[in-house]
């Protein structure tokens, strides 16, 4: 069968001119295609420009590979009748939106080629049995579930969203077909998603944060973050968004050195979105949770050098929530001091843990950005897990070599975005355990993340100050939301 390979490559080959997919505004490319005897890897590309000026690029490589019933690599070889074979594609990218950029970034295509091809052969029979991915990432892959494709279809024709494997395991049918399901599919699916094995994500967005540095006049760098003390206002963020890396080599406190908070701009502040709660929201809404600009916070406590983490205090709040600060003038402000203050705000705290364990499943959530014409306020959610725990071999406790912190969390996930920076990477409980600090450069698949453990004396730092500062006043004791 490797033959038949060979005349999809030929066949693929043809497509090599750029790939404009309207429903996405992004241009897609071939851009390597590696051929063996029974296998083959196409590599697609797009190039997008990041909020903050940086160019970046998006993969999506799609690799096949012939199977014989005996290998030990073949996909639900222990359920495959003596003698066949499998013609096994696969495809890794960006999983946001559900998978989507991957199927309309070109892994429809390639699987529709490859139909295609297989339908010129007489004479061959084949049928197609898309596998539960869930399985493939947990067990033995010869003994991963799939599905036929009949049932497959049958199961979106009743709008039903999920199918469950003979692991028990339940996925979401735009995993398996790419296509977007209808609006009450898409409200019954987020009832049930594949995500809420424990806690659903949209129990922890009400405290995840957009941050925007703004000058006066519009927003000109974007991160993420979350609370992480509802009584006090802080919220925890990656403080290369808030903080020019460049002005570290000054000592600490100096001139310079606060001179590099807010990136120098001399009226900067700092804006904090979240998503609109009671009349403000839509659970109905078929694009998800969208942050409005709600509070000016300022820095706190920061550590750009051995932690690139930084915590911001809510300082007021807008007198109304703001979509698009750019055409709004933010001069009417509630300022906001004590705990009574933030007690009426409802704001939602997320957990921390410093409980972290090799292969142990994540989520990123926050807010990414692709362009620099505009800022995206929705929430996007990156599943991944974490492959190593290590110390920063480039960390030496000095300040003239920008942001290196000590240690990390490797964590393999998708592509990572600026405006991602900052943002909660959570656990199936929906504990933080870190905050992301940087994409790994040498593994677009990769990203690190900082543990809760090393900045969290950076909160303790916060409350502390503020201690001080309400020294006998008669200040309430609250317990904290730390998780060890």
């Amino acid at each position: 069968m490797w033959h038949v390979v060979l005349m999809f490559l030929a066949n693929v080959e043809i497509k090599q001119t750029p790939i404009l997919n309207s429903s996405l505004s992004a241009l897609f490319m071939f851009s390597q295609i590696l051929c063996w005897r029974e296998a083959f890897q196409i590599t697609l590309r797009t190039s997008f420009v990041a909020v903050d000026n940086r160019d970046g690029k998006s993969y999506i490589d799609v690799f096949a590979r012939m199977e014989d019933q005996t290998s030990e690599t073949c996909v639900a070889g222990d359920f495959t009748a003596p003698g066949l074979k499998r013609l096994v594609i696969t495809c890794m990218g960006l999983e946001s939106h559900h998978t989507r950029l991957m199927w309309d970034g070109g892994f429809q295509i390639v699987l529709d080629e490859a139909d295609r091809t297989i339908r010129e052969y007489r004479g061959l029979d084949y049928s197609r049995e898309p596998a539960c991915h869930k399985c493939l990432a947990t067990r033995d892959v010869r003994t991963a579930a799939v599905w036929s494709w009949s049932k497959v279809r049958a199961t979106q024709r009743s709008d039903r969203g999920l199918l469950t494997c003979e692991n028990n395991h339940k996925v979401d049918l735009r995993y398996l077909t790419g296509t977007t399901l209808p609006c009450h599919g898409h409200i019954a699916y987020q009832e049930q998603s594949s995500f809420s094995e424990n806690v659903h994500y949209s129990q922890i967005c009400p405290g995840v944060c957009l941050i925007g540095l703004w000058d006066g006049h519009r927003i000109l760098r974007c991160g993420s973050g979350f609370i992480v003390d509802a009584k006090r206002g802080l919220i925890v963020t990656a403080a290369h968004v808030v903080i020019d890396p460049s002005g570290l080599a000054a000592p600490p406190n100096s001139f310079l050195r606060r001179k590099a908070h807010y990136y120098g701009l001399p009226s900067g502040q700092i804006l904090v979105g979240l998503p609109p709660t009671g009349k403000g929201s839509n659970p109905n809404s078929p694009v998800g949770p969208e942050a409005v600009w709600r509070y000016v916070a300022m820095i706190d406590t920061e550590d750009v050098c051995n932690v690139d983490a930084a915590v911001l205090r809510i300082a007021a709040r807008l007198d109304q929530d703001v979509d698009c600060p750019e055409k709004t003038t933010i001069n009417n402000v509630r300022v906001l001091k004590s705990q009574e203050d933030f007690q009426n705000e409802a704001l939602h705290p997320l957990k921390l843990s410093k409980r972290c364990e090799i292969e142990q499943n994540v989520r990123l959530i926050g807010y990414g950005q692709t362009t620099q014409t505009s800022i995206d306020r929705s929430i996007e959610v990156y599943r991944g897990y974490v492959s190593r725990k290590f110390m920063n071999s480039e960390w030496r406790g000095r300040t003239d070599r920008g942001y290196t912190p000590k240690y990390h969390y490797s964590v393999v996930t998708s592509l990572t975005l600026g405006g991602q920076s900052g943002c909660p990477c959570v656990n199936d409980q929906g504990e933080v355990i870190g905050i992301l600090s940087q994409a790994d450069r040498a593994d677009k698949n990769k990203c690190f993340v900082v543990p809760t453990g090393e900045f969290l004396q950076l909160v303790f730092d916060a409350r502390s100050w503020e201690e001080d500062a309400t020294a006998g006043g008669g200040g309430e004791e609250d317990s904290t939301n730390t998780g060890t």
